[in-house]
């Protein structure tokens, strides 16, 4: 009798058996392919964000090229900018004499140095007009601020250097008062500074006297003095 149970039992436990491992693989196949549909959809979505992210990059660089073109439109100004802003080979001194000459009419200050002179040695009067020159300049994606220096000697060495030392603590000083004259967006970048050479950059100070605010104020050296130059450009090249 119990043998006769245990053969009529055995089929339904190996039933029993058969449609769990059925099931079991049935769970198994059915997860393998929601995942695998998971990570389709992932990549899916990567990929949608990388276009995006790039065509992002593509209507932001179009946008600054046309504000470039705008507010910048000698070419030999929107090179020199660029090249300076990179700091590329482009950036030398005969581009920058060229360019600068195009310049006068952009936003901009000057400031005069004797040999030896500081950068906190700025004029209170000078402090004041780049003030102006950086609250009220209406801001840009592409606005930054450029430092040219004319040292105060021609073939001279010590003037360089002095021109050389005096760019830096004077763009160091400018880039913290940027800061905290505009609190509209991130620091204003201040481009490092770039020098000038002698030969013609007298005759540029000459064109720039032209203008009001670019003569020496009281307590600055004259022309009939040695002086370092600096000019301040505000730029949205």
């Amino acid at each position: 009798m119990n043998q006769r149970i245990d053969k009529q039992c055995f089929p339904r436990w190996l039933l029993l058996a058969l449609l769990l491992g059925l099931s079991a693989c049935v769970s198994t196949s059915r997860f393998k392919k929601v995942e695998d549909q998971l990570l389709a959809m992932n990549q899916v979505l990567q990929s949608l964000a990388h276009t995006e992210s790039e065509h992002g990059r593509i209507a932001e660089r179009s946008f600054r090229e046309i504000i470039s073109h705008l507010e910048c439109p000698s070419e030999d100004v929107r090179k020199l900018v660029s090249a300076c802003a990179l700091g590329t080979s482009q950036c030398e001194q005969a581009d920058i004499q060229r360019a600068v000459g195009l310049m006068i009419g952009m936003s901009h200050r000057m400031a005069y140095f004797r040999p030896g002179w500081q950068a906190s040695q700025l004029l209170p009067e000078r402090v004041a007009m780049l003030q102006t020159l950086i609250k009220d300049h209406k801001r840009t994606v592409n606005t930054k601020l450029l430092v040219l220096v004319l040292p105060s000697g021609d073939r001279d060495p010590k003037a360089y250097e002095h021109a050389d030392t005096l760019g830096r603590q004077y763009s160091e000083m400018l880039a913290d008062f940027a800061k905290k004259q505009r609190t509209d967006g991130p620091p204003i970048r201040v481009i490092d500074p770039k020098i000038i050479g002698c030969e013609k950059g007298q005759e540029l100070v000459r064109r720039y006297e032209a203008v009001k605010n670019d003569r020496p104020l009281p307590g600055e050296p004259t022309a009939k003095e040695r002086r370092a130059v600096i000019w301040t450009f505000m730029v949205d090249c």
